[in-house]
């Protein structure tokens, strides 16, 4: 405690620190195994299967016992980020392994479970108290970083990103309301996608499989629009810790964390494929009114800086489309939702007006994105006619789809959309010259 009064930590006593933190895990392994052990079945050996097991009353002892050891660990590491004048990467990095390793001992013998009997949830909150301070840690990115070595960088991001993990799993509510920064944290430790590997799989890593814990926990209980909604506020949060946004892009790339969204998706209830599609339609039209109200300079920044979320976002939206199973029950819903969506989301992305002069003023990115939202929403446009009876493709087709009348945008007709699209390429001078 006193080496904290000082601009630099003696030496000796860092090491000191390093080594029982080193030691720290297999002290309350042990104390957790003789607990364990304490409960063996008589005629049977400790390595028996089924053999060992935790009551509630030794759980609650171990917890508190790893509580209790925890502390002064705990203390430590929030001293020294207190103290930006301190910094030790070798003694941080040891004191946030120390807890990442504990946490998964806590984990795997089931010490805490949010079944126990937790009395005013002094259990949970001493959870809520360390989860809230790692959470003010990564959300100042200069701390995780500061090492020059990248390899100690990463061992400190991982070491976080591994406690995150442990928590969410031992209590969701732990990280409920913190998705936003361990979403935007966790995409930023993915691999960065550039234009030679974007068409690669991003390699497993600590932060892919906390992302894929995290779907999966969501899809459990049935809370995407939570998740989804964080992700959305991921975006804010990567701007004011001065990341990159484009870092939550890395997802895209990553195989297993699609896969378990498609799933979510696929058995989603029908209950909730509005709420979702509402949420995606809102924010889609969120960004491209504000990236694209004006077209004075501050607006072309504001356009550039919205490029990657409304990718991210166009890209998350097809990815429900493609994967909402359609059926007799909810085929006429889908198909109103596509075609409010035509008419809401895919028009402002256009530009509304048809001409030639206002597609070619048009910001590239805006009509990329609507172009592939505006098929994918033939897709499944077309997916929920085929259940509908009494079903008419003069009148009720992708025909229609492509050139309805709304009351907000009068003649929104894409199929003349894209014939001028056509027209203004045939005529432009890159073309003749081609």
């Amino acid at each position: 405690e006193k080496a904290e009064d000082k601009e630099s930590i003696d030496p000796s006593q860092g090491r000191d620190v390093i080594a029982v933190a080193s030691i720290l895990p297999l002290l309350i392994g042990g104390f957790f195994e003789r607990v364990r052990a304490g409960n063996t079945v008589p005629g049977k050996t400790a390595s028996s299967a089924g053999a060992l097991t935790t009551t509630e009353a030794d759980a609650q002892l171990q917890f508190r016992f790893w509580c209790h050891a925890i502390v002064p660990t705990v203390t430590k590491l929030f001293s020294l980020y207190a103290d930006s004048t301190v910094r030790d990467d070798r003694l941080v990095l040891s004191l946030l392994v120390s807890i990442a390793d504990t946490l998964k001992q806590v984990l795997d013998h089931d010490a805490y479970l949010p079944s126990y009997n937790d009395p005013d949830e002094e259990h949970l909150l001493f959870l809520d108290c360390l989860t809230k301070g790692l959470q003010l840690f990564i959300r100042k990115d200069k701390n995780v970083s500061t090492s020059k070595n990248s390899n100690a960088k990463d061992q400190k991001a991982n070491a976080f990103i591994s406690s995150f993990h442990y928590l969410i799993l031992l209590n969701h509510r732990l990280v409920h309301e913190r998705l936003p920064d361990v979403i935007s944290f966790s995409c930023a430790q993915l691999h960065p996608v550039t234009h030679f590997n974007h068409l690669k799989k991003q390699p497993k890593c600590q932060a892919n499989e906390l992302l894929s814990s995290i779907i999966k926990i969501y899809r459990e209980l049935r809370q995407m629009k939570h998740l989804l909604s964080s992700t959305r506020k991921a975006f804010l949060v990567s701007k004011v810790c001065h990341r990159e946004s484009e870092s939550l892009q890395r997802v895209l790339s990553c195989g297993n964390i699609i896969e378990s969204l498609s799933t979510a998706y696929q058995i989603c209830p029908s209950g909730q494929i509005h709420e979702i599609w509402e949420f995606f339609d809102a924010w889609t039209l969120e960004i491209t009114r504000r990236g694209g109200t004006t077209n004075d300079d501050a607006a072309g920044s504001n356009e550039r800086d919205s490029s990657t979320e409304l990718s991210f976002c166009v890209q998350m939206f097809i990815i429900f489309i493609r994967n909402v199973r359609t059926n007799k029950q909810n085929s006429t819903e889908i198909r109103t939702f596509s075609e409010k969506t035509m008419a809401s989301s895919v028009a402002t992305l256009l530009g509304n007006d048809i001409s030639i002069e206002s597609i070619s003023a048009r910001c590239d990115y805006f009509l990329r994105q609507g172009l592939n939202l505006c098929g994918w929403l033939v897709d499944i446009h077309t997916r929920a006619c085929f259940w509908i009876e009494n079903f008419h493709v003069s009148y009720h087709g992708s025909y229609s789809l492509l050139s309805q009348d709304s009351s907000e945008n009068k003649n929104f007709d894409v199929l003349a959309y894209l014939q001028n699209v056509v027209d203004m390429v045939l005529a432009s001078d890159h073309y003749l010259d081609w």
